[in-house]
């Protein structure tokens, strides 16, 4: 019962530093003048660019710009 306190006490932790940085990125990109992000496209095989598409997909959501992952 404790081990599993811990892990929601460091979930907790985990999210509550990703929001941070979410709003620290939305932030400091928003008075810019950025028209869409680019992205590596997602490798299913590899797994390659998963993560990218991951931080870059909320952070162009909150800021209304599309993901382009066909560069």
């Amino acid at each position: 019962m404790i081990a599993c306190l811990q892990y929601v006490e460091l979930m907790e932790l985990f999210l509550q530093q990703y929001i941070l940085k979410y709003n620290l990125y939305t932030q400091l990109l928003a008075p810019l003048d950025i028209g869409f992000i680019v992205t590596c496209p997602f490798d299913p095989d590899s797994g390659l660019c998963l993560e990218t598409i991951t931080t870059a997909t909320p952070i162009g959501n909150a800021l209304g710009l599309p993901l382009n992952t066909t560069w």
